[in-house]
């Protein structure tokens, strides 16, 4: 599970032209969780993953849950 957020979070990210630093500003979270997500070195709760979905501004939580679910 954890290699499919980091594909999609980064894909979504690089869609979207933001570095890890400004979509963790975005969401409320440190670039360098992101980059820990990317990494596949941290797990993210849901509440956090909607929370991205917003900073994001390109995609909603439910496109990431399901961009998440295709890639497993």
């Amino acid at each position: 599970m954890r290699r499919a957020v980091a594909e999609v979070l980064s894909t979504a990210r690089h869609d979207a032209g933001l570095s890890q630093v400004a979509l963790g500003k975005r969401a409320g979270v440190s670039g360098k969780f992101v980059g820990e997500l990317e990494r596949m070195e941290k797990s993210v709760s849901l509440d956090t993953l909607a929370r991205l979905a917003r900073g994001l501004k390109t995609v909603t939580v439910g496109v990431l849950l399901l961009r998440i679910a295709n890639t497993t």
